[in-house]
């Protein structure tokens, strides 16, 4: 998610890009010529010592869609949208007997996915995004998980090989989990913490703290003033980060003491807070001694500007005395209370930690801690992000209950010399530090963190002798004498801290020296590991049982049992010592401390897809992209179904299945100016798996080696998740891929021979042509809509972009760059555009239905979500609002059933899918059988009917529709969607 982490291997089709994490993958094209660069920007070397990558560039893409042209997204407006929907649900279409019911396609679980198998170990089954676990203490065979926008997921045999999941709260106010905590006394009483605190921008807020007194049957909304989905009191547009619950009062559904830990929910990168949701109410530490009906901000941090204007990441509880509670505190540091469940009003302290410090060059960041069990009191760990690049600034240890901390560092420390902007010489001893010989420099420290003077967090680049090294970047502090410790662990989040940082420990370990770090890929050169497992190999999942002193790689186990997927954002332990890691890819449980991993996605339906693509005779057959989890097949047809196929690694994008021959396959990664922009292109369904689909698109990266620009810019701006659309009339069908600008190609291929597939053939569609990506923010092509017929024999497309422009041209063919016209004027919302559907009733191609993300509040004078145009190719085009009784929503796609006995317009939205049967004066939402969960694909297939919804954490759903809302005729031949989206 973001990602931040690999930089595709573009060329090749490798990827095992996952938004954060990567897998190693060959390109068949080029394959060994460019081996070793294509695995160095698999692994985002070049990009994260900017700290710009993947998960950064899909941020900026996902909330740039919602916010624009402001710099905010309304608070609660999902919220607001979740009452309306509550109100205009399908229930009230049940006398007419033509209720739309969706059925879930999945996947429960996908087989063989892209997970740390860089040893060339097995692969293992995966879901989606794993953001909050929580173990019943009175029984370890029960098991809660929470989804980035999956919801919260039950099982009563978590030590099952296959443990049987069940959904709970797939039409509460949010999906979106933070976090969950389980009542000690009384397990049936539980309490989720909404809102995903990652910090990504598809890290959706919350609505508050849901609490359940019966083991998750029901759900009640906590802290509401007035109705309970009008104002859920002081965490509206917020996450929840940590919930913890006082043990000493546990048990009771009014008396209970709680704290809850509130971060902003929603981020456009990792290390700028540029889309804070506005609020009133502050975030920070909270504390309600009433069961969660009544909560009180505490008085954390004391610093300026005070509480309610930090966001408390983390907390931990003292497991001996209920009174000692840690906060920490975004880019202020650790907090201690002493009196933090009996005293009236709990007194905070900050404490000295040395890694508060930090500098303007580089702030600190997020703070996770881990604290040991009852048997080593006063034992605590704390990992800290480097706001510059996203790094890790470093691991603290204390065992005293911090009052004092170290680096955890190996002895590894002493005093150097700075000898120019890059280099350090290490001093032997001398009147400022005076003492024995100082550690030499080692030559294994290279890559690990150099902190200076508690200000400042490097990379080692290499080191030149025992007295002189050399750090990644310049050092911005003072010159002369400088302390020094070199990290003896893992970089096991660098690049993205802000989104995968965990660390915990084993409360079972007496000793309070077993913990787990986990984050995306990296190498360490002196992991333990295991014979199956070499050292050089980069794992994102590590555990250590000397307190820091030595680390062992566990992503992949001992290279035979199931190894995890990379990002990890949780873990957690039962009373036996057994630990479960949440990740990207899902929930995985070891009963050896991380030597041997199960993995438990069994019927987890969590996963986040972008779009969607039918087969046009059988409509068993769906292909779609996911958030890293690769893109992936559904063919239902085979047993047991509905049976999924990983089809390809990467961060999956849209996707096409060519309605003339369905067994050519095109689908994006992420795209990214200056790196690589296409899509990959399968001719055999996709069935030869992972790797083996050719990168027909532009790789910027390998200019050096001839033009492999396949008639493609790379240096185009171009939306995170490109949009792609084909035209039918064609066999095969026409092939469109949008940047700023529109590239045709009959036939997309390889560019081996410099013969290149695609053509341009418009100008830059959006409001700044000649927008540069390397020196500001540029808008890009976010649809292209196709109408399915030829006029006058040529193509009539629309376009729409993520500034609110909209074009058209009825004169594209093969022949290069055509006419275009702008269509947009001053009543159509200046907001990103998602959706166009050239209606397919309306030969002249004059008539479209455009939606439009972000919020009516942005853009006052021009409301409204869906608006359609009967003479697009007029010159002259007029608009028509026909968002009606619509809640105020982003909308992300539109398509329209025209043969339907009452024509009806479908759109996805943030919460679900709404239908209009009367021309969009009024809209119901299809509630029955879909989660309230934002739907990112929506299609129907022209040929078959069929209505598919890909969701962004629930996986797919199938429309089944009864009664009068049956077809009089399927058979057009034309997808009614019009085009594809690019978001």
């Amino acid at each position: 998610m973001v990602s931040v982490g690999s930089t595709l291997l573009a060329l090749a089709a490798l990827l095992r890009v996952d938004v954060p994490s990567r897998s190693v993958g060959r390109v068949r094209p080029l394959r060994e010529r460019f081996r070793a660069e294509f695995e160095q920007a698999a692994r985002g070397e070049s990009i994260r010592e900017e700290g710009i990558g993947e998960r950064d560039a899909f941020d900026t893409w996902f909330f740039q869609q919602r916010a624009y042209p402001a710099a905010t997204i309304p608070a609660d407006a999902i919220g607001r949208g979740v009452s309306f929907a509550r109100s205009h649900n399908d229930d009230s279409d049940e006398h007419e007997g033509d209720v739309g019911v969706w059925r879930a396609l999945g996947p429960a679980t996908i087989p063989d996915g892209q997970v740390d198998a860089s040893a060339g170990g097995p692969l293992s089954r995966v879901s989606g995004r794993v953001t909050a676990i929580a173990v019943n203490p009175r029984d370890p065979d029960t098991v809660y998980v929470g989804g980035a926008q999956g919801g919260v997921w039950k099982t009563s045999n978590a030590r099952d090989p296959h443990p049987t999941w069940m959904p709970l709260t797939d039409h509460e106010a949010s999906l979106a989990v933070g976090s969950i905590a389980i009542d000690p006394v009384d397990p049936d009483i539980i309490y989720v913490g909404t809102g995903e605190p990652n910090r990504s921008c598809d890290s959706y807020y919350g609505r508050g703290i849901l609490r359940s007194v019966n083991g998750g049957r029901t759900w009640k909304l906590l802290a509401g003033v007035g109705s309970p989905l009008a104002n859920p009191g002081p965490f509206a547009g917020k996450a929840v980060a940590r919930i913890i619950i006082d043990p000493v009062s546990a048990g009771s559904k009014t008396n209970t003491t709680l704290w809850a830990a509130t971060t902003i929910g929603v981020y456009s990168s990792g290390t700028i807070a540029t889309c804070a949701v506005p609020s009133s109410v502050p975030f920070g530490l909270w504390r309600s001694q009433d069961s969660g009906q009544t909560w009180e901000l505490q008085n954390v941090p004391l610093t300026a500007p005070g509480p309610g204007n930090f966001s408390v990441q983390d907390m931990a509880l003292d497991p001996v005395n209920h009174d000692v509670l840690y906060a920490a505190v975004r880019s202020d540091g650790v907090w201690k209370s002493t009196n933090a469940a009996t005293g009236g009003s709990a007194v905070f302290t900050r404490v000295v930690t040395g890694f508060a410090v930090g500098s303007s060059a580089h702030p600190l960041r997020r703070i996770n801690l881990g604290i040991a069990g009852p048997g080593a009191p006063g034992t605590l760990y704390a990992a800290v992000e480097n706001g510059s690049g996203s790094r890790i600034f470093g691991l603290y240890r204390t065992t005293d209950g911090a009052a004092s901390w170290a680096h955890v560092d190996n002895g590894n420390n002493g005093a150097a010399t700075v000898a120019n902007g890059s280099s350090f010489v290490n001093r032997v001893s001398g009147p400022a530090f005076p003492g024995p010989y100082f550690p030499s420099f080692k030559s294994v420290w290279t890559g690990r963190r150099f902190v200076v003077n508690d200000q400042f967090s490097m990379t080692v680049r290499y080191v030149v002798s025992a007295n002189q090294l050399r750090l990644t970047a310049t050092y911005p502090g003072p010159t002369g004498a400088a302390a020094w410790s070199v990290g003896n662990y893992p970089n096991y989040c660098d690049g993205q801290c802000f989104y995968d940082m965990t660390v915990a420990v084993d409360p079972t370990d007496p000793s309070g020296n077993r913990l787990f770090v986990g984050g995306n890929p990296h190498t360490y050169s002196q992991d333990l590991g295991v014979p199956a497992v070499p050292a050089t190999s980069a794992h994102s999942n590590w555990r250590s049982d000397d307190g820091g002193s030595s680390w062992r790689s566990t992503s992949q186990g001992d290279g035979t049992s199931d190894p995890l997927h990379t990002d990890d954002h949780a873990c957690a332990f039962d009373s036996d010592g057994v630990v479960y890691d949440g990740n990207d890819g899902g929930i995985w449980r070891s009963d050896d401390h991380g030597n041997n991993w199960t993995s438990l996605n069994t019927n987890l339906a969590i996963t986040q897809f972008q779009g969607v693509s039918t087969h046009p005779s059988d409509p068993k057959i769906v292909l779609g992209g996911t958030q890293d989890n690769g893109t992936n097949i559904l063919n239902a047809a085979l047993q047991p179904p509905p049976a999924w196929f990983h089809s390809d690694y990467g961060d999956g994008g849209q996707s096409l299945i060519d309605q003339s021959n369905p067994a050519r396959m095109l689908h994006t990664y992420f795209n990214q100016s200056f790196n690589f922009m296409g899509p990959a292109k399968s001719t055999n369904g996709g069935s030869s798996g992972p790797g083996t689909w050719d990168f027909v698109g532009a790789y910027y990266g390998y200019q050096m080696y001839g033009d492999y620009y396949n008639g493609m810019d790379p240096k185009d701006p171009v939306s995170f998740y490109a949009p792609m659309a084909q035209h039918p009339a064609f066999t095969p069908n026409v092939i469109y891929f949008g940047s700023d600008k529109v590239y045709r190609s009959p036939d997309p291929r390889p560019n081996l021979e410099q013969v290149h597939s695609w053509k341009a053939v418009s100008p830059s569609l959006t409001k700044i042509p000649g927008c540069s990506p390397l020196t500001q923010a540029c808008p890009y092509l976010s649809w292209i809509g196709v109408l399915p017929n030829l006029v006058g024999g040529k193509e009539v497309l629309y376009t729409g972009a993520s500034d609110g422009r909209i074009a058209a041209s009825a004169h594209v063919g093969g022949s290069g760059v055509a006419a275009w016209s702008t269509l947009d004027n001053a009543t159509t919302p200046n907001r990103a555009i998602t959706g166009i559907a050239v209606a397919a009733d309306d030969p002249t191609g004059n008539t479209a239905y455009v939606t439009f993300s972000g919020f009516d509040e942005n853009t006052p004078a021009t409301p409204g979500h869906l608006y359609v145009t009967r003479n697009g190719l007029s010159g002259a085009a007029t608009w028509t609002n026909i968002s009606g009784d619509l809640p105020d929503i982003p909308l992300n796609g539109v398509v329209f059933d025209y043969k339907a006995k009452k024509p009806s317009l479908y759109v996805a939205s943030d919460i679900g899918v709404f239908r209009s049967r009367d021309g969009g004066q009024h809209w119901k939402l299809l509630s029955k059988g879909l989660p309230f969960v934002t739907v990112f694909g929506l299609e129907r297939n022209a040929s078959t009917g069929q209505i598919v919804a890909s969701t962004h954490g629930r996986g797919m759903f199938e429309l089944v529709r009864e009664g009068d809302d049956e077809e009089d005729d399927h058979g057009d031949g034309h997808d009614d969607r019009g085009g594809r989206r690019g978001h």
